[in-house]
């Protein structure tokens, strides 16, 4: 299952996934994020896929995923997410999710987390 951590200086959510995402590990993620009283409104989420070797969904989830994130976004103030890869196939994923969801939400992907700071900049504009 997916682990986070809060910094609340920062109103950043750092997220790391397991070795093999599911559909279902992203709903649990986010019930269980829209619970947590301590994350205040307007948190930008960091997704660290390091650890990501199998990405167990497909552009027929895409309507799910973002409905998820949207669901976030109307109940906790959900600013965007910075998905971090490390490789060219996690970088296509989040590249997928990121078109199917760029319409409605905020999200940037990166290749290192070097340009972490850039783009959570940008993303507070």
């Amino acid at each position: 299952m997916a682990t986070y951590d809060y910094d609340p200086e920062k109103n950043v959510i750092n997220v790391f996934p397991s070795e093999i995402l599911t559909v279902f590990e992203i709903e649990s993620y986010v019930s269980q994020l829209s619970e947590d009283q301590s994350v205040q409104r307007g948190f930008v989420e960091i997704v660290h896929f390091g650890k990501v070797k199998d990405f167990q969904w497909s552009h027929k989830d895409g309507n799910r995923i973002r409905s998820l994130f949207e669901t976030l976004q109307n109940d906790k103030g959900y600013a965007g997410s910075i998905l971090v890869t490390e490789n060219d196939y996690q970088y296509g994923m989040a590249r997928m999710i990121s078109m199917i969801c760029e319409e409605y939400l905020n999200i940037k992907v990166i290749r290192s987390s070097d340009q972490i700071e850039e783009e959570l900049s940008k993303m507070r504009g």
